[in-house]
């Protein structure tokens, strides 16, 4: 009997965005897989970075100073200053992942639509990638994920 070959980064249960109620704006519900289905490589380096950005600081136990919840940011209020330093924020809380060498988050925030959309440019040990996600009071959605082709 052969064993799965070990993977550096780890293997661990997908906790991913699942469809949520409307079908035509992304991904939004952060849940287990029904299947049990197990995720390594780049897609759980994305897991971890979409958890990283949706866990209240300081609920980690063992990481009492990493994550931020962006809906958090979001509820709060936004102004032009507070956008700016929260690109800031998030770059440094991607960074803190081991994995992740370097981040780069640009964005826009919608004052109508009280919605920030997020730019994130991803440099980790699996290569380049990049996220794109859009963030109310409510909920985080995923637009986009860009992993390349063939990549885990």
């Amino acid at each position: 009997m052969n064993a799965a070959p070990q993977n550096p980064y780890g293997l661990d249960f997908w906790i991913g965005f699942a469809p949520g109620p409307n079908k035509n704006a992304g991904n939004t519900l952060l849940d287990a897989d029904p299947s049990m289905r197990t995720v390594t490589g780049r897609a759980l380096l994305v897991q971890s970075l979409l958890c990283r950005q949706t866990t209240p600081r300081g609920s980690v136990i063992d990481c009492p100073n990493d994550c931020i919840n962006l809906v958090d940011y979001v509820s709060a209020g936004m102004t032009a200053a507070a956008i700016s330093q929260l690109y800031g924020t998030i770059q440094n809380e991607l960074r803190k992942d081991q994995r992740v060498f370097s981040a780069t988050v640009t964005g826009s925030y919608s004052f109508q639509t009280s919605t920030l959309t997020l730019n994130e440019a991803i440099q980790s040990g699996y290569g380049p990638f990049s996220l794109v996600l859009a963030v109310s009071s409510v909920t985080v959605t995923l637009l986009n994920a860009n992993l390349l082709a063939g990549t885990t």
